[in-house]
Parts: structure tokens; C-alpha cells; sequence
């Protein structure tokens, strides 16, 4: 704990001296965002409900049910085999195509609110779902993400002043690592607290 407080102490001494502790202003932040605005990107989501079987036959089956107008919720209940979501009738709740399995996403994303998509066999079992809804994909503008946008930059201008800092030590110390030893990047060894957030605050 002791080193823990100390390693911290010399990290805010280190960046104040080398005047990192400045908040960032708009100015700046603003800048950083007409730059890298592909970025700020918030992706098309879909509300979905799944019902995950143990063979493809089963699927074909509830599927089929769920076309006849079979109720999902009951369904998953009765039939999924997954325990993480079956007692809350297989709702998944809003998920992006890159947080689901390759198949499942290419179904998903490609279907109409309402359709029961045809089974899709997926990591632990057939998979037959349901969207419920579509949230589209926006562009979040600069005053949706200015606060945690000036954070995550001030927390970049301390990591560099810290490694700047750190480099420069190792180079006067001359230090040497055994082969077996060497790191990837000897001047990585990372600040005393972390750095680095996803600046949509994401």
C-alpha cells in the first residue's frame, strides 16, 4: 500500500512539473472531435429475444411454433436451454451486431421488426430469435461527449507525460535486460493510476 502511495505521489509530481494536470478546454476537446469524428459513432441496435435449443430439429420445431403465434416468452421458458436468460422469456435486450456471434449478427441485423429468424446454430446450441425493435445508428454530436471527452484527453496528456518521463530515466540509467527479460516496450510500465477511457463514455 505504502508503494502505492508513494508510485502515485511521484506520478502527480511528475505531471505537474511537466504541466499535464491542465484541464482540457472546449477548444481543444472540440478539435479532437472534428478529427477523429468517425469515431463518435453509435452503431444501429436491436432490441432482441432468444431462444437457444440443443439440435437443429428442436429448432425447426419452436420456431415453427413461434410462426403460428406461439408466445416467445412462454416458449422460452419452457424450451431454452440457456439459464441466463430463459426466465426472462429470452430477452437479450439492445445489442450491436459486433456483440453477437458472426451468423446470429448477419440474421439479426438483416431482418423486420417481428421476425422470428430461421434457426441459426451458434457456440452453445440452435439459436432462434426475435427482433423487437430497431434503434438506428446516430452520430453523436460533440456536446453529447464533451465532458468525458475532455477526461479522456487530460488522462492521454498524463500517460504521455508519464512515459516521457520514465524513458528518460531508463536512458540515463543505462539499463540493460537479459534477452530472456526484455520487455515489448521497456518505458511501458504504466502510470500509477489508469489511463485511458472510452472517450463516448461507452
Amino acid at each position: 500500500l505504502k508503494r502505492q502511495q508513494l508510485s502515485q505521489q511521484l506520478f502527480e509530481k511528475v505531471t505537474k512539473e511537466a504541466g499535464a494536470q491542465q484541464p482540457v478546454g472546449d477548444p481543444e476537446a472540440q478539435a479532437y472531435y472534428n478529427a477523429h469524428k468517425a469515431e463518435f459513432y453509435q452503431p444501429e441496435m436491436r432490441h432482441l429475444r432468444n431462444i437457444v435449443l440443443g439440435n437443429e430439429a428442436d429448432a425447426d420445431k419452436v420456431a415453427a411454433q413461434l410462426r403460428g403465434g406461439a408466445d416467445f416468452a412462454a416458449v422460452a421458458k419452457q424450451s431454452s436451454i440457456d439459464p441466463s436468460t430463459k426466465d426472462k422469456g429470452g430477452d437479450l435486450g439492445f445489442l450491436s451486431s459486433d456483440q453477437l456471434e458472426d451468423n446470429y449478427a448477419k440474421a439479426a441485423f438483416a431482418a423486420p421488426v417481428g421476425a422470428v429468424l430461421d434457426p441459426v446454430k451458434g457456440a452453445r446450441g440452435w439459436n432462434v430469435g426475435q427482433v423487437l425493435e430497431i434503434r438506428p445508428g446516430v452520430q453523436l454530436n460533440y456536446a453529447d461527449i464533451a465532458e468525458n471527452l475532455r477526461f479522456y484527453l487530460g488522462q492521454q496528456k498524463l500517460g504521455v507525460a508519464w512515459q516521457r518521463w520514465v524513458a528518460d530515466r531508463l536512458e540515463k540509467a543505462n539499463v540493460e535486460y537479459a534477452d530472456d527479460y526484455r520487455p515489448t516496450d521497456p518505458t511501458n510500465i504504466g502510470p500509477a493510476g489508469a489511463i485511458g477511457q472510452d472517450p463516448s463514455g461507452g
